[in-house]
């Protein structure tokens, strides 16, 4: 009677704590649901809400740290609390999912959202994440940050020309497909504001064309910017077919006049 007693109470407390977490469950989704609907006190309140007995407690920190990002006014004070957590979560386990993307947001941190940014510290912060987990997508996201804050910094030219020719090789073998994107379109940039050679600049601007731009404003820029390369690099064919797919792509664009005067004049036989 005893050991039955000892089964149905396990098999009891087993349900209470199965409809608690799954309590929890329903509180996370909701804090998220809040948060994509650009409602940060509600989320923060919602991820509150989760007990640090949950399994979803990391998940819920985690959630604390991205909305003290969000809310408003922006302090300082919520700046350094949301770093506090975001390491609170990488403690636990710094190699998946949750810890990978709480350390890229320490580095975006140092990036962007610090009041005095701290250049250095992000590119750290990136340079150990692509190291440490070079094929989570992630931390290819985290590298493409580096390689823009990197060729942007004050250095010699002869250094940031290692640096180009150093991140095209790093860079050939990313997979994830927003980060290979953004990859090329900042080393197109680069090519453009520190003079490298224009037939780089027009490799990878093709090569984010492939990888597939989604918002109308780059796509139209992008387009334009491989048919004026192409056109200075006297590939009349090549300037001639983005000149056409800009204009059956962004028939609205500002440029479209432009663009239909170029290919005339590019259809123009030499004299």
């Amino acid at each position: 009677m005893r050991d039955l007693t000892v089964r149905l109470f396990v098999v009891f407390s087993w349900f209470i704590v199965s409809a608690v977490f799954a309590n929890d469950t329903a509180k996370l989704q909701d804090a998220w649901t809040s948060a994509s609907r650009a409602l940060p006190d509600e989320a923060m309140a919602g991820f509150k809400q989760i007990p640090a007995s949950s399994p979803q407690d990391r998940e819920a920190v985690y959630g604390q740290a991205m909305m003290l990002l969000t809310v408003q006014p922006v302090t300082r004070g919520n700046i350094d609390q949301s770093v506090q957590l975001f390491q609170s979560v990488i403690d636990k386990d710094s190699s998946d999912d949750l810890g990978i993307t709480a350390k890229y947001f320490l580095g975006r941190i140092e990036q962007i959202y610090r009041f005095e940014p701290d250049y250095a510290k992000a590119i750290a912060i990136y340079e150990d994440l692509f190291h440490n987990h070079p094929e989570h997508p992630v931390a290819q996201r985290a590298f493409v940050k580096l390689v823009l804050l990197k060729l942007y910094d004050r250095i010699p030219d002869a250094e940031r020309a290692k640096d180009f020719s150093a991140f095209e090789s790093q860079g050939s073998k990313l997979q994830d497909h927003d980060a290979v994107r953004d990859f090329h379109l900042v080393m197109a940039q680069a090519c453009a504001k520190f003079g490298f050679s224009e037939e780089k600049r027009l490799e990878h601007l093709l090569a984010a064309d492939a990888a597939g731009v989604v918002k109308d404003d780059t796509k139209a820029n992008l387009l334009v910017s491989i048919a004026e390369v192409a056109r200075k690099l006297n590939r009349k064919g090549l300037a001639l077919q983005y000149y056409h797919k800009f204009l059956d792509e962004c028939p609205r664009d500002y440029r479209t006049y432009t663009v239909q005067q170029r290919i005339a004049a590019t259809e123009q036989p030499a004299q």
